[in-house]
C-alpha cells in the first residue's frame, strides 16, 4: 500500500492483525492506495460486495471507500462509498451497489484495479483497519 495524498501518512502493521493508517502528525486527512485487491477483481461479480473492520481507536469518523479504474491514467473511473465507523470495531458492509460514479451510474464498480481509502481525523490519529474482504 501506497500513499496517494499530500505529506506523509501513517501506515503500519497493527497487532494481533491489520494496518494502521492516518494523517501526518498535526494534519487531519489522510488517502492510502492499493493495487493489492486487483487479484480479487475477477471474482468480484461472485460476491456481493466487500467488508471492512474498522477500529476508530477511540474516535468515530467517516471513511470513503473507493475503486479505481485505469488507475494509472489521467482519465481515472472512481467509484466511491461513504460509511460511518463507531469509536470502537465497527464491522462495514458495503454492497456493490453502494459505490457510485456519476459518469456512469448504471455500472458496477469491478473489474478495478486500485482500491482507495480516504479518510479524516480531527485530532490527527490513526485507524485501524483490521479487515476488508469479499462478502458472499
Amino acid at each position: 500500500m501506497v500513499n496517494s495524498g499530500p505529506g506523509k501518512i501513517v501506515v503500519e502493521s497493527s497487532a494481533p492483525r491489520g494496518l494502521k493508517v492516518g494523517p501526518e502528525k498535526g494534519k487531519k486527512i489522510f488517502s492510502l492506495l492499493s493495487n493489492s485487491p486487483i487479484f480479487a477483481s475477477g471474482n468480484a461479480e461472485q460476491y456481493k460486495g466487500i467488508r471492512l473492520i474498522v477500529d476508530g481507536k477511540g474516535r468515530s469518523g467517516k471513511i470513503k471507500v473507493s475503486f479505481l479504474k485505469d488507475s494509472g491514467c489521467p482519465d481515472v473511473v472512481e467509484y466511491a462509498a461513504t460509511a460511518d465507523y463507531a469509536e470502537e470495531h465497527t464491522v462495514i458492509d458495503l454492497d456493490w451497489t453502494d459505490f457510485t460514479n456519476a459518469k456512469a451510474p448504471e455500472t458496477l464498480p469491478y473489474p478495478f484495479d486500485a482500491l482507495r481509502l480516504d479518510g479524516e481525523r480531527s485530532d490527527s490519529s490513526a485507524i485501524v483497519i483490521e479487515e476488508i474482504t469479499l462478502r458472499r
